[in-house]
């Protein structure tokens, strides 16, 4: 009976266990309905903002794709008709959305658009000019719940979208224009009647005008990129001797002209070949390859071995030979149309001769003096003679006569006596005095000979002197020849720098239009992007603020998550906005805005920074105040990752006549030409990068740096006159 009664009394204390759990597993079940019904609430009452949250999705998606589009697309209309495709998914109701947009006179549309009473419009700017617009229309109206078709954010959309397409025409109108001009500068290569090509620094061929791809049996640029002289129809004595000449250029640094050597045609038959060859430099002045012009002299060179076995006979001939083969090399070297014709009458003078160079005018109907090296005292004495001044003196060619043939021929001439020729020089009543005047002159013997670029007659060159005879006929021929060509390659510089300064004046329209890509998109950053952001943390403290405080605790905490999440985001937005473009820069100038740029640089980074202002009472020009920053900025970028420095000095000074920025560390330094040398990583891209936006300003950027001794850049950029602020 007593364990009986024992029993009893476990079982009733366990029956009150049990009651009790039971109490409290009621009581919890009650509170979890309490809050599933809180959370019931509050669900409803959040319901709008994803709403809202994900129409401003739509439209950044909106704009993103936009920007691949254009990362896409090569031809701007495909483009244009892939913008209108990409805005009715932005709106609201894109079911019932249709989009057009206008550009001069050309439309692009939807399939399904249509004119409707319920269209809103945006204007469409290239360069400040209207040029279109972009427009949006929905095709039904009684949109459910709205009092107006469209929203605020939507008007503000396509305005964006407007400004960006703006900018898009801009920039690849720019780029086309870019194209354009090395398709200019390539036609004018394959029109020069010289061969030239042209290879990197590894001397691998880069490209060639029509007329050296023939001359190698080649049909297109395409077919010779790529390749080296070892690839070509060359024998390989002849690839190591043009690679060994290349290899001279390059290192060295200065011109091989009048290079002669023998060669393999395509064909198959010998030739010989004259090249020059120039080093290819980038806008810091480092050589990134060569540069040469090629002719096939294999009949000039029969000539001259002609021409070698008649000189012979005479010492006179000898003499003669050596002496216009040292005036050709030093021909070579001039670089102008106006350096060549003095260098040939200069080394005509050498000689013992007199020479005068006349060239055909525009209209090919008159000769002008472009040289004499007559003194000026038989000058004076001429003009006294037959009053007429020698400076830019020019007659007309007479038809059938001495002069228009020997143009049109293109042979050399010898006269004696040379006044026959001269007479046909002077005006006629100046005539009967022509044999005086070849006497005073000392030019009863004369050797005409034409200066041909092309097989056309270019400028006439005639060599005076009392020992001339027929004989040195053919050795006046070749210096001629080789003075042609060093006129030709004069014209061909020209040409080449022409092209060069073209490609840099639209690398700086680029640049341009970059730096107000950046300014817009960070000022789209800040206004749109930020309010929107700055508004959702405004409704997510109002929504936890009035949360009734017997809300479970894992749903508060959620709420402060997220809000924390969209504060960490807004300020990730507001920092790319001041990376993209800071105002401080536009509002304040370069002082203030590298003042603002190193703090951040310190607070981010363990390293003590100085800058130093100076002469900056006035603002600089925007396009300096730009360049300055930038170079700062990605200086700065570079000495945080690479350089390890624990001291940065920074100096702005405005001088005289140009502003300087001097950037300084103590880090390991490293190797200035290995660094700058063009290599497949792009190591040394910032440094270029740097050098060319100072030198679209005409300025320079000098680096200074070794190993385990620091690094310093000095840019130094021109300013033409006062800066207005």
């Amino acid at each position: 009976m007593a364990e009986e009664e024992k029993t009893r009394e476990q079982l009733l204390q366990e029956l009150a266990v049990l009651r009790q759990r039971m109490a409290e597993l009621t009581a919890v079940d009650v509170e979890c309905k309490e809050a599933k019904a809180a959370a019931a609430r509050h669900r409803e009452a959040l319901q709008g903002q994803p709403h809202a949250l994900n129409e401003r999705v739509k439209e950044l998606q909106c704009l993103y794709a936009i920007a691949r589009l254009v990362e896409r697309e090569s031809a701007l209309e495909d483009v244009l008709q892939g913008v209108v495709e990409l805005l009715p998914p932005a709106w609201q109701y894109a079911e019932i959305v249709a989009a057009r947009l206008t550009w001069e006179g050309r439309e692009f549309q939807t399939a399904n658009w249509r004119a409707t009473p319920w269209q809103q419009s945006a204007a469409l700017h290239v360069h400040g000019r209207p040029v279109g617009t972009v427009d949006v229309a929905y095709l039904e109206e009684g949109l459910p719940g709205a009092e107006e078709p469209f929203l605020a954010e939507e008007q503000d959309l396509l305005q964006a979208v407007a400004e960006r397409v703006g900018r898009i025409v801009e920039r690849m109108q720019a780029e086309e224009a870019l194209r354009d001009s090395q398709h200019m500068l390539q036609t004018i290569l394959d029109s020069i009647p010289a061969a030239v090509f042209w290879k990197d620094r590894d001397s691998i061929y880069l490209g060639g005008n029509r007329t050296w791809l023939e001359a190698v049996g080649l049909e297109s640029s395409e077919e010779v990129v790529g390749k080296s002289d070892y690839d070509l129809s060359w024998e390989k004595e002849q690839a190591d001797s043009f690679r060994e000449y290349d290899r001279r250029v390059m290192e060295i640094g200065i011109p091989e002209s009048g290079i002669i050597e023998p060669y393999l045609r395509a064909d198959g038959t010998r030739a010989w070949a004259e090249t020059n060859k120039v080093p290819l430099r980038d806008t810091e002045g480092r050589v990134i390859g060569v540069l040469g012009t090629y002719e096939d002299i294999t009949e000039r060179k029969r000539a001259e071995a002609a021409l070698r076995c008649s000189l012979e006979e005479t010492e006179h001939s000898r003499r003669l030979l050596l002496a216009l083969s040292q005036a050709a090399q030093a021909v070579q070297r001039a670089r102008t149309s106006d350096e060549v014709y003095q260098t040939i009458g200069d080394e005509i003078g050498r000689l013992g001769y007199q020479a005068t160079i006349f060239t055909l005018t525009d209209d090919r109907a008159s000769l002008a003096a472009s040289y004499m090296t007559f003194t000026p005292e038989l000058l004076r004495a001429a003009e006294k003679l037959t009053g007429l001044s020698a400076c830019d003196y020019r007659f007309r060619l007479e038809p059938g006569g001495f002069y228009e043939r020997l143009v049109a021929g293109g042979k050399p001439v010898f006269s004696d006596p040379g006044a026959g020729p001269l007479a046909e020089a002077l005006p006629r009543p100046m005539r009967p005095l022509a044999g005086r005047l070849a006497t005073r002159l000392g030019v009863e013997k004369a050797i005409y000979v034409p200066l041909q670029i092309g097989g056309e007659t270019q400028a006439l060159l005639t060599v005076m002197g009392a020992d001339l005879t027929e004989a040195s006929v053919p050795a006046m021929a070749v210096f001629a020849n080789q003075a042609a060509t060093a006129l030709e390659n004069a014209q061909l510089f020209q040409q080449v720098r022409a092209g060069q300064q073209r490609s840099r004046q639209l690398a700086g329209q680029v640049i341009s239009a970059q730096e107000e890509e950046r300014q817009h998109l960070a000022r789209e950053l800040h206004d749109e992007l930020g309010q929107a952001l700055t508004a959702m943390t405004l409704n997510l403290a109002e929504v936890e603020r009035n949360l009734p405080s017997e809300l479970a605790p894992v749903l508060r905490e959620k709420l402060a998550e997220t809000r924390s999440l969209v504060d960490e985001t807004l300020n990730q937005v507001r920092q790319l906005a001041l990376d993209l473009r800071p105002s401080i820069l536009d509002d304040l100038g370069l002082g203030a805005a590298l003042r603002w740029y190193t703090n951040r640089y310190v607070q981010r980074l363990d390293v003590d920074v100085q800058l130093e202002v100076t002469g900056l009472q006035e603002r600089l020009a925007p396009a300096v105040e730009t360049t300055l920053y930038r170079v700062a900025q990605e200086a700065l970028t570079n000495i945080a990752r690479h350089a390890q420095a624990s001291r940065v000095r920074l100096h702005l000074a405005r001088q005289a006549s140009a502003v300087v920025l001097l950037i300084q560390d103590d880090g390991r330094g490293f190797d200035v030409a290995e660094v700058v040398a063009p290599t497949a990583s792009g190591s040394g891209a910032g440094l270029m990068g740097m050098s060319e936006r100072a030198a679209l300003l005409g300025g320079t950027l000098d680096i200074q740096s070794r190993p385990g001794q620091g690094t310093r850049l000095l840019i130094e950029i021109p300013l033409p006159g006062r800066e207005g602020a």
